[in-house]
């Protein structure tokens, strides 16, 4: 009977990767935004106002096409151990089209980010499985945000859009034979029904032009928790296809129902001063609201019906899940950009930033173990702006930027001196590297 079982998981699992979610919300939209720490809330000039401020877009001159690249190399670790957490790379696009209607000033904008390693993927774990949360379930995943922006007058500006990001469900069917005593024996017929689900969430932004050498901002995202519900179901005879069956018409049914990712609600207020002709200062103050977020483990169902060897079967009940006890946070961040260079044919731009994020986790005493550290992100940046490039092309615009969170060492003491996972420490870094170029016409 434990090779029935045992062949369930095998199919249950063969939908399981690592459930990820919004990837700009983690690492940024634009070199441009990265290399000034992403304090953009009031201080987005490009079409990557699509994701930090919709308002924003109403500001823009020129219809704007933005093509750029992310690469992201985590090290993430316990007790000094990596836990081999993947890369992330992918293609992020983005337009923005201002125009005019009945004398309104009005922009659109589009932006979609493609990971170019896999479309979707999931993941279910239990809860005392040891995994950086935050990480683990958020970073490959397709997004595509829409927006409408409306200057009003030459002060305020108002924006509002939707944010689309995909989900994965499914299920897996295996009918036929199982072979029993030997599994290689089986004779099955497998089918399998996956569902790519469309998530969406809501984003606002208002600025306004408080001096002509100072702008103020805020915005906001609306947070996601989507199920995942697999399903795995085994339907047939069991025994040698020699003989006659062991039990006949036998059926075994998996379910595990978990949290598929989690994007927490964002409020950020931003402003942007320019102190000179030369320098632009950036900041920014978010509140994610991560007490929202629940147990992400997996609550696995299972039914059996094995004719008369049920009575020697017990199906265990699913175990509770407890609570994360996560809270919300503040994250403050910071950029500056300098004018390096100006001529009649190019401008050079230099940029540097800085953020902190406080972990949103407790210290994992008890059962479960949702790891998250506290996070210093430091980043530099550059860019190129050639005046004249080609009859259709004025400006072209070239970034880059670099940036790297450094996790400092937590220590996690657990309450139960027999606890199967014990007393660890987590730490760990992650490198980040951004190329933008930019077309106006």
């Amino acid at each position: 009977m434990r090779r029935v079982t045992a062949l369930a998981a095998v199919a249950l699992l063969a939908l399981s990767g690592r459930a990820h979610g919004n990837p700009l919300t983690m690492y940024g939209s634009g070199a441009r935004g990265v290399g000034m720490g992403g304090a953009q809330t009031a201080a987005s000039r490009d079409s990557s106002a699509n994701f930090y401020n919709p308002a924003l877009l109403a500001r823009l001159p020129h219809l704007e096409i933005d093509v750029g690249y992310r690469l992201t190399l985590p090290d993430l670790r316990l007790n000094d151990h990596s836990l081999g957490v993947d890369s992330t790379r992918g293609t992020r696009m983005s337009l923005a089209m201002p125009g005019q209607l009945g004398g309104v000033h009005l922009a659109t904008g589009l932006s979609v980010y493609l990971p170019d390693q896999q479309l979707t993927r999931i993941r279910s774990l239990s809860q005392e499985q040891p995994r950086f949360a935050l990480y683990d379930n958020r970073a490959q995943r397709i997004f595509l945000g829409v927006n409408l922006a409306v200057a009003i007058g030459d002060k305020l500006s108002l924006g509002a859009g939707l944010g689309y990001l995909t989900a994965t469900s499914g299920s897996v069917t295996l009918l036929g034979r199982v072979g029993f005593p030997d599994a290689a024996d089986s004779d099955l017929r497998l089918s399998m029904d996956v569902d790519v689900k469309r998530l969406v969430y809501p984003s606002l932004g208002i600025a306004y032009q408080l001096r002509p050498w100072l702008r103020v901002a805020g915005a906001f995202r609306g947070g996601l928790q989507p199920i995942t519900d697999l399903s795995v179901d085994i339907q047939g005879d069991i025994g040698s296809a020699q003989r006659d069956p062991i039990v006949e018409d036998a059926a075994v049914h998996l379910r595990t129902v978990s949290l598929s990712h989690f994007q927490p609600a964002e409020f950020c207020l931003g402003l942007e001063a320019r102190i000179s002709s030369r320098l632009t200062l950036a900041s920014d103050l978010a509140l994610h609201r991560w007490s929202k977020f629940r147990n992400p483990a997996a609550l696995l169902e299972s039914e059996l019906e094995l004719g008369e060897f049920n009575e020697f079967l017990k199906v265990p009940e699913p175990l509770l899940l407890a609570a994360t006890s996560y809270h919300d946070i503040l994250i403050p961040r910071m950029g500056l950009e300098w004018l390096a260079h100006s001529s009649a044919r190019r401008d050079v731009h230099t940029r540097v930033g800085y953020s902190y994020e406080p972990s949103p986790a407790p210290e994992q005493i008890g059962v479960t173990n949702f790891v998250d550290n506290d996070k210093h992100t430091a980043s530099l940046g550059a860019g190129l702006t050639m005046r004249e490039f080609g009859p259709f092309l004025s400006p072209l615009s070239l970034d880059a930027s670099v940036a790297l969170a450094l996790l400092p060492s937590r220590s996690h003491h657990k309450l139960s001196p027999i606890d199967p996972i014990g007393d660890y420490r987590s730490s760990g870094s992650i490198w980040q590297f951004f190329m933008t170029s930019r077309f106006r016409f």
